[in-house]
């Protein structure tokens, strides 16, 4: 699936950094992204990204199209941005949300410094 793709990449530009672990890593973060009535689950732990297969609780729920989604893991959009124009829908509170997007940007940025 395109999303376990774009996952994969997260995983590959967060493996390229220290940062971002003592950052925003101080404790497991558990991602639902609920993609046409089909739930994947993540753990981000350290500068890790895994798809997992149930978790115990979850920090944060994204609800949306893939191509929302996508947009979002891609950077073409801000999470923030997507939730206000009603194309997203987020569950978990404002800390998570704004911890999650700020990996994603992070992580993106480190791209754009190995190119």
């Amino acid at each position: 699936m395109v999303i376990d793709i774009a996952i994969n990449e997260l995983q590959q530009r967060l493996l390229q950094t220290n940062y971002i672990s003592s950052l925003f890593f101080k404790e497991p973060m558990n991602i639902c992204l609920v993609i046409d009535e089909s739930n994947y689950l993540y753990n981000l732990k350290g500068n890790l990204c895994r798809r997992i297969e149930s978790a115990d609780y979850i920090d944060l729920t994204i609800k949306g199209d893939e191509e929302v989604v996508l947009e979002f893991l891609s950077g073409d959009t801000p999470l923030l941005s997507l939730i206000k124009q009603g194309r997203i829908h987020v569950e978990g509170n404002y800390r998570m949300i704004l911890r999650f997007e700020a990996i994603v940007f992070c992580a993106l940025e480190i791209e754009s410094d190995v190119v």
